[in-house]
């Protein structure tokens, strides 16, 4: 029996199994989809990092939350309201006065089921203006 997988491969690339009979009864195996997104605007203006994208969930779940961090800590965290198969745009903005500008900012989406995905890891550094 072949069974297969969309992207369920790291989310870029189609899996497939083949099992060797007898093949046990029981529900189909199923390999939950890691959230897919984009960064899709990010800026320093005036003293505050935006950045902007979109994220989307496997087809069965609510869409992704999105979470901010800021080198090691958790900034902030937006939740993923939305009907099932959803597309959710997202939006994070955070002053740059005491982010130190080589900290890593990650934004991460993670699905209903916990499977987590990095969309964004950078610095500010190449950001901000050189003195």
């Amino acid at each position: 029996r072949l069974i297969g997988f969309p992207y369920g491969l790291c989310g870029f690339q189609d899996l497939y199994a083949l099992c060797r009979p007898p093949v046990p009864a029981g529900p189909d195996f199923r390999l939950p989809r890691v959230p897919w997104g984009a960064l899709v605007h990010g800026a320093v203006e005036n003293g505050v990092a935006s950045a902007g994208g979109w994220a989307v969930g496997d087809f069965d779940e609510r869409p992704p939350d999105l979470r901010l961090f800021l080198g090691d800590r958790a900034e902030a965290v937006s939740p993923g309201d939305g009907p099932v198969g959803a597309r959710r745009d997202w939006r994070f903005t955070f002053p740059v006065a005491g982010t130190d500008p080589d900290a890593l900012v990650r934004i991460e989406a993670v699905s209903a089921r916990g499977v987590s995905k990095i969309l964004v890891a950078e610095t500010l550094r190449p950001y901000l203006p050189r003195l």
